[in-house]
This record gives structure tokens, sequence and C-alpha cells, in this order.
């Protein structure tokens, strides 16, 4: 009997952190798994969970091995919590040179980019030591900067099932993407006449529809606030603002 061959398409995904949330490194891969079983096997999809401790021994440059592996990821996972990390030689922490080259990578659109802070005590936040004031300053500055949503959470429980959502709806989206037509990923479709033409029928009656909500809505408050108010003239035949008479392709 001959085994099935497994056509399964392999996602790398991994997680970088220093050293202090080994509960969310080791939620991470329970995570992974889980959803192997649950969501994304089913799907056709093999998800292999990745972090620094994988990298094989061998020559060269430490972080410099573990960014190679880095570079190979679908997803990239960041989670930082108190401590920044150990000086590479090139950067001041190894999590900040894993961030740099995913950056990069996000930029190439060969990978995405996720950023987690878990919240930090104030009494530790109003007098920080260097490593969390390295993490603060670098929070702040992605703050600032305004180029990549990140999400802050209380204790790691938190953590799993906000990255278990996020996770399981991002399998979702590459499953929609992966059956849209070559060439078209991130486009909107385009229409055929017909179907612009509708589109815009729609479009008009929602309008319509909106612009009689706020004529009931005004005609309401109205008798709420003069009883002998009569709302029968006010009809969207004849229309008591130009916002209304635009939805009946007319100005006033």
């Amino acid at each position: 009997m001959t085994r099935k061959r497994d056509l399964r398409k392999v996602i790398k995904i991994f997680f970088a952190s220093p050293g202090d949330v080994d509960k969310e490194r080791k939620s991470f891969r329970s995570i992974i798994q889980e959803a192997n079983r649950l969501k994304a096997n089913p799907m056709g999809v093999q998800l292999d969970a990745l972090g620094w401790e994988d990298t094989l021994p061998g020559k060269g440059r430490p972080q410099g091995l573990i960014n190679a592996d880095l570079k190979n990821a679908d997803l990239i996972v960041f989670v930082f919590w108190k401590r920044w990390g150990t000086p590479t030689g090139s950067f001041s922490s190894g999590t900040e040179e894993e961030f740099a080259v995913a950056r990069q990578l996000a930029a190439e659109g060969s990978s995405d980019v996720w950023l987690y802070f878990k919240t930090v005590p104030a009494s530790e936040k109003a007098v920080p030591d260097d490593q969390l004031r390295r993490v603060l300053e670098f929070r702040t500055a992605i703050r600032d900067e305004r180029s990549l949503l990140f999400f802050d959470f209380g204790k790691y429980r938190n953590w799993a099932g906000l990255f278990r959502d996020h996770l399981y709806r991002w399998l979702d989206k590459r499953r929609r993407e992966a059956m849209m037509p070559p060439g078209t990923q991130g486009r909107r479709p385009s229409l055929s006449k017909r179907q612009e033409a509708i589109s815009l029928l729609l479009a008009a009656d929602a309008r319509e529809d909106s612009a009689r909500q706020r004529l009931a809505a005004d005609s309401y408050r109205r008798r709420r606030l003069n009883p002998g108010y009569n709302s029968k003239h006010v009809t969207m035949d004849q229309p008591r603002t130009g916002y209304e008479s635009l939805c009946r392709g007319r100005i006033d």
C-alpha cells in the first residue's frame, strides 16, 4: 500500500522576543499546534512554528544565522515586555536587529509583521531601568511613526486569545487571496457595465434610505419640541436640504 503524499503548503511563523516572555513563547507554539489541527490542516496548510532556538549551529555570527531563518518566514511575531536584550555587534539587541530585518521583508512584501507589547506596571514605568527604558522608547517611536499597528495586552492569557484571533483571521485572508485570479490580490475586482450599474443603483438606494432616516429622526425631534408640528409636508419628493436634494438627483 502506497503512502499518500502530503501536499500541504507550509507557512513559516517566527516568534521573536527578548528573554522575559517565556509564557507567551510557549503559548505561541501551543496555538500553532491547535491552529494546525482545527484550522490550517483542513485548509491544506501546515503551520511551522519557528524561533531563535530552532536555528542550527554553524559557522558565522550567531545573530546572522538566526536572521537567515527569519528571512524565510511568512509571518514574524514580535512580543516585548520589560527587557530589550543584549547587543549583537551591529544593534543594541538581537530583537532590534530582527525587527530591522523584518521591516525590510515587510517593505518588500515577502513577510507580514505583527507587534505586541505586554503591559508594564505604572510604578516600574515611572522609574525604568535601562532595559525597560529602551522598550518604552521603541514603543513610542513605533507609535509616532504610524507605520505599523501594534497591540497591547495584560496577562499572557490575554495575548493567547489575541494572537489566536489574529492568526485565524490571517489564515482566512490568505485563503481568500489564494482564490483570486493571479495579479488581482489586494485590488478591487473589475466590474462589468451591468454590475457597475447595479452597484450604482444600490448605492443610490442606500443614500436615499439614509436621507429618509434622517428626515424621520428630524420629524420625531420636532414633534417632541413642538406638539403642533405637522410633518406630513416633509417628503422625499420635497427635500428640505441640499444633501437630500442630491439624493433625489436634483439641487434646490
